[in-house]
Order: C-alpha cells, then structure tokens, then sequence
C-alpha cells in the first residue's frame, strides 16, 4: 500500500510505501513559495536546493543523515529527518555544487565539491564554443553556418564531424592537430575513423569502422532490429526479444507463432538463448541463470529500487563456487548514490560514491581518487572528457584528462589521452552490449554505454538512472513505474539502439527525427527534410530545454513509487542547433527574391531570406585594430635602427629595409584576425585590446611586401589557431 500526502497546491510533500510484511520506506519533499523543490529527503539522506532570483539552480546540497546511536555517539539530539531545520546540525556533507550563470541566463561555471571548476565559453549567439576545467581548456568547438557541431579539440586531437541534410552523423574523424602534424606536413594515423550510412526511414543501415569494419543492419516494419551481419532477431506482437537458438520450451506463459517461435503472454521472458530469467510478483527480475553457469540474485527496495545483488561463478581451480555480493544506495530524487561490494563478514570493501548534476552522473569517488566527468553540451548526456584526480603509491597528487570519442548514438568507442594516444577501445553488439575491450595502458575505466548507462562490471547490467538496463536482452529488468500508461510492453527499451536512445530509463526517443509533441503539426506530420527553423528551435529552448530542476526531475524522480507521473523526454537530438539567445529577424521578403543575396536596402539574406552576415564579407562594423604607442613601443623595442635606416631583429638578425611598416606575423593577419573576431561576436573594442595584448605576435615588416596578404583568404587552420587563442584571451578577462 502506497500513502501520498500533498500540499494546498496539490504537490507530493510525503511518499510511505508499505510491504506486506510490515516494513516502510519514506521519501519527503519541501518547497520554497514559488513552488520550487528545496529539499529532498530519506531516512539517510538529504538533498537541498538554492535558486536565484530567476528561478536558476545556483547550488545543490548532499548530506548525510545519521541514525539515533550515531546522534548520540556525535552528542546530538536524535534527528527528525523530515524537519529541514535539522539539517544545520549535519556537518557530514558528502556533495556541495554551485552553479553561475551570465547575464543571458547561460551556465558559465559548474565548482565541484572539491573547489575545482568546470567553465562554459559561449560566443555571440549564445552556442557553447568553449569549455575549461580550473582555466585550462579541455575542448574548443567550431561550428557551422546552423551553429552545429562540426569540429571539436581533444587534446592534441582534433575530431570532425560530417553531418547530412538533417543533421545526423554521416562521418567522423579524429587525428592530430595542425601543431603536431609529421615534419611532411601530412597527418598521421586517424585515432578514430567512422562512416554511417540510413535508409528513408531514418535507421541506421551500416557503419564502417577502421577497426572493426563494415557492420550491415536491416529492420523489420516496425522499425525493430531483424539483422545485424549474420545475427538474426525476432520478436513477438508485444516487441518481446525471442530466442533464436531454441524454441522456449521451457516457457510455460508462452503461446505459439506461425514461424515455430513462440510469444510472450506476460512480456515476462523466461529464456533468452540459453540465459533463464526468474521474476517476483511486481515483474521485478530477481534470478537470472546464464550459460556457463553463472547465477545471479537481485533484491530491491519497496521503490522497486535494485539494492543488491549476489551472483555465484564457478571457480574452476578449486571446483567449487565463489559468491561476489554488491549493495547500492539512492537518495530521494531516485538517483544511484553509492555502490560497494560486501565481504564475507559483512563489513564493506570496495567502494564508490556517485556525486550528481541534475540527472548527469558529474563525479565518481573512490578511496583515493576521483573521476570528473565533462560532457558534449550543457544539456547533452554524452561524455566529452574525463578527469582523473588520484594518489599514487608514493603519495604523490596526479591529474589526467582522457578523452571519450562516442559514435552516432552517443556511445564511447575509443578513449585518448591528452596526447592524442589511444587508451581504450571497444565493439558493441546491437544492444549497446559490450563484447570486446582493448584496454592498451591497462588502467583506463570506461564505465559508459548507450546515452546516461553505467556498466556495472559486477552484475553486467547498464545503470539507466531510474531502472537498470540488461543487455543481455535488450530491455530493463522491471517494469516501467508508470505502469499502465508506459506502453504495451512495460520491460521495452526501444525498437533499436542504433537511433534510438532513453537516458532516463523512462521513455525512448528517436534522436534522429525527435522534435517534442507540442512542436509537431498536429496532423500530418512527417520527419524534417532540413533543420528547425531558428524560431522553432529558440521556443524550444525556451520551453523544453531550460526547465528548472523542479520541472526537469521532480515528477519522473516521484514516479519511482507507483502512481507516479511520466517523466519529460530528455533532450533534443545530439545534432540538432543548440538555441539561440537572441531570436534571428524574420524576413519581410520572399525567399526567391532575396536568398543568398543582398536586398533594396543592402542587407544580406541566407537561402531562407533571413538577415545574415555575407559569408563572403567580413563585418562592416570591425576596422583594423589601431595600436597603442606603448605597443609600438614594445615591438621597436626587438629591433636595432641602422644608419641606413633599416632595422634589425635583435634575436634573428633579419634586416627590414624601408619604407617600415608593423604587421603581423604570418598567418596572423588583419584579414584573418577580423575573421575570427567577427566568427566569434568579438566587438571593436575587443578586437583593440586583443592586438595590443598580443605585441609578440607583432613586427616590423617592409611596407610595400605587405600588400602580397591583401586579397589573401583566411586558411582553417590559422583560423582555428587565432580563435583558440581569442577564446583565451577573453577568458582571461
């Protein structure tokens, strides 16, 4: 029996879930007078919440909560875990989390518990061209004319990306950077090397990769999975996965189909080619019995929250049996805390604790050591970097960045170091499964799979953040919570796992065509043959994308307990454009008459007749920057005047004859910096201070020699180089 308690306003403020033995769990929730969560709260553990005055998250709490003999043992009085006023007594504070945001309402700036910080850089649109950890720059972005991803550093990596007319990924490289090129000028070795390939219909038909090689997909009518190379799937009417190995004779729930292959009456599948599943009376799977004998139990709580599992192997130098148990913790918003494994005193040994932002896992924290973990975007669950702060055995303090190269569904296939070397790479079977792993330095931890799932190497199983995922059988191990209204088959994951993704474990999404109900013509509607409109994806950034923690979580976190509501969708496709924050002027003349052209009035109009900037003239508005008389002087200052009144370079000794003139450096100049300062939003200003910042990148040159760079055009890689170190210097500022 479930007890709801809700305010005046009708919001849940109590959860009492009863067993029928007798036992009971809690779960309280308290809100500020505008309705925000503040405060979320078990028997062990609390989760608070700061809002500015806009309504931004600004700070998120975790402690932990102490039982009566530890109140006592501490010299407090015994605690009422419901009263938020007892929080002040708890100085046991496992998680602090600050968030700052720029006056458009853009995250800057993520500070961990540790004090370390993750910095978001945005140009003039208010895309994410930047991020940084404690100053040092983990990633910068290019992007195209639509503000999609095109490229993107990684260390001394740089990866591209090549995107169809509807912005899925079509191609994917990552090799070395201009600055660590072979003395030939030539690239070496692609690190990573990918092509994709769809059908009309939006699936994925085949991958090619430089490791693994070209893997052939085909598909049902329904969009599920039917083949993939020389492995074939079938299902029943219910989307229920069928054994392709045997008949499940074994299965006495099921009832025949025309093929000899029999259907799922319950959607409770009880054998998998070969691998047994056993349920309790909630649907909850709790043993399941592989091939090679493997056995596994899995208990959970009255939230049908997964807390422990014991799984037995055959120890084939003894004969006999070793038994591995692990047990896990959630906090009241639903979200894994910590995980450790029990040793056969009961007592606790390996263990880890999980440290969130939102519904993304942001740390992982272990005896001595941390992992951080940065991502694609501010609203994106694919993993970007990871940085691993540890001890060694000496005592000494290290910290590395790794970096994740993730394919068209946002799963990692490579890991690299900061210098571009390979660390890590895998191959997946068709459920997001991994069945092979070279770990080349032997000490890289990829926990990631199919878009917000965390291995667990002890179960197997994929940690989907309200349920956990088996690949094994391409489904969640209990139903959805909402029950009834989670579709016809509760256990259903997706029809495939090539577009489609559930990083909530809630409700699928094609990520290929996904644009949110209230923004699809009512009737009609077909998948896009271009990109939204900027309007389009500018509301929905409004409405959908910038919820606040309460509107994003709270109702899906409530659903854990049944009689819960639906959880919003996740996020918008991985290659969709990110919003803008200033809304594009719409065009008062038809597309044929002005597209890619200048209209009456001289302004400029892209191939939708929207105002733009002329891709095949800089910005009016910026002039070439003026120098200052102290950069004069500082650029003077590494010369020799001679009689003749040439100059000499003190350091080289290259002699400048006259008429003088101070320029750039080559590849550094006007054109190019006005190039990227315009590509970036910089103002005059900016680009003044820039310049006359940089006196090094400066010299004296012979005048009439200059005019060979004026009709010159800006080459990619000076591009990138000067708007790298732009995005520095403002940082700087």
């Amino acid at each position: 029996m479930n007890d709801y308690i809700r305010d005046g306003s009708g919001r849940l403020k109590h959860i009492e879930v009863h067993s029928q033995n007798g036992s009971v769990q809690h779960r309280s929730y308290h809100y500020d007078t505008d309705g925000r969560l503040v405060r979320a709260a078990t028997s062990g553990h609390s989760s608070a919440f700061d809002y500015n005055a806009g309504g931004d998250l600004i700070g998120e709490y975790a402690l932990r909560l102490p039982d009566a003999a530890s109140c006592a043992a501490q010299g407090l009085p015994e605690l009422d875990w419901q009263n938020p006023e007892h929080d002040m007594f708890l100085l046991d504070r496992s998680a602090d989390i600050r968030y700052f945001y720029s006056s458009g309402g853009n995250l800057t700036t993520v500070e961990l518990p540790d004090g370390q910080r993750i910095q978001n850089l945005y140009y003039g649109s208010g895309h994410l061209h930047s991020i940084l950890f404690d100053g040092d720059t983990v990633t910068d972005i290019e992007h195209d004319k639509l503000h999609r991803e095109i490229s993107r550093t990684q260390g001394a990596l740089t990866s591209r990306y090549e995107l169809d007319t509807l912005g899925r990924l079509k191609k994917q490289i990552a090799q070395l950077t201009a600055l660590t090129k072979t003395n030939k000028g030539k690239y070496t070795h692609a690190a990573v090397s990918r092509n994709y390939g769809y059908d009309r219909t939006g699936n994925l038909t085949h991958t090619t990769d430089q490791r693994s090689g070209t893997t052939h997909f085909e598909y049902n009518k329904l969009g599920r999975i039917a083949k993939a190379d020389s492995e074939l799937f079938a299902f029943d009417p219910a989307h229920n996965l069928l054994s392709t190995q045997t008949n499940n004779t074994s299965d006495s729930a099921a009832t025949p189909l025309s093929d000899g292959l029999k259907a799922v009456s319950d959607n409770r599948i009880r054998e998998y080619n070969g691998t047994k599943f056993f349920y309790d009376g909630f649907g909850n799977t709790i043993h399941k019995e592989h091939l090679d004998g493997t056995t596994q139990n899995l208990y959970y709580d009255l939230f049908h929250q997964l807390v422990k599992t014991e799984t037995f192997r055959h120890n084939p130098n003894t004969g006999g049996w070793e038994k591995e148990t692990w047990v896990y913790d959630y906090d009241a918003m639903g979200r894994r805390i910590r995980k450790g494994s029990l040793k056969a005193d009961g007592s606790l040994g390996e263990a880890t604790e999980f440290i969130w932002s939102g519904s993304r896992l942001l740390q992982e924290v272990y005896d001595n050591g941390r992992y951080t973990y940065i991502y694609t975007d501010t609203d994106s669950y694919e993993p970007l970097a990871q940085i691993h702060n540890y001890t060694n055995e000496e005592g000494e303090t290290h910290q590395d960045i790794n970096y994740f190269h993730c394919d068209q569904i946002g799963i990692p296939r490579e890991m690299t170091d900061e210098d571009g070397k390979l660390l890590w790479f895998g191959k997946y079977d068709v459920w997001g499964k991994l069945v092979k792993e070279t770990n080349i330095t032997g000490s890289a931890h990829q926990p990631f799979r199919l878009q917000n799932q965390y291995f667990d190497r002890e179960t197997g199983l994929h940690y989907n953040f309200f349920r956990y995922y088996d690949p094994d059988i391409g489904r969640f191990v209990n139903q959805d919570p909402i029950g009834l209204d989670g579709g016809e088959n509760l256990y259903g994951f997706a029809p495939n796992a090539a577009v489609w993704s559930d990083p909530l474990g809630l409700e699928p999404m094609d990520i290929g065509k996904y644009i949110p109900d209230e923004y699809r013509p009512k009737q009609g509607w077909k998948p896009p043959f271009e990109m939204p409109s900027y309007e389009d994806v500018d509301a929905l950034s409004q409405k959908y994308l910038r919820k606040s923690l309460n509107e994003m979580l709270e109702d899906a976190l409530l659903s854990m307990a049944s009689g819960g509501m639906r959880a919003p969708k996740a996020k918008i496709p991985k290659m969709a454009p990110k919003p803008q924050t200033k809304m594009p002027q719409k065009p008062n003349c038809g597309v044929g008459k002005c597209a890619g052209k200048r209209d009456a009035q001289g302004k400029y109009r892209d191939s939708k007749g929207r105002y733009a900037n002329d891709p095949n003239k800089l910005n009016t508005k910026l002039t070439r920057p003026s120098l200052r008389s102290q950069t004069e002087k500082d650029v003077y200052a590494r010369y020799t005047k001679l009689p003749n009144g040439s100059y000499m370079n003190k350091d080289t000794f290259e002699v400048v004859k006259p008429p003088i003139h101070i320029g750039h450096k080559y590849g550094w100049e006007n054109r190019r910096i006005l190039k990227a300062a315009d590509e970036l939003g910089m103002s005059q200003k900016q680009v003044n201070d820039y310049v006359n910042a940089r006196p090094q990148n400066l010299k004296l040159e012979n005048a009439k020699d200059n005019l060979s760079h004026k009709f010159e055009k800006p080459g990619i890689d000076e591009l990138q180089d000067i708007k790298r170190d732009m995005r520095k210097f403002l940082n700087g500022k």
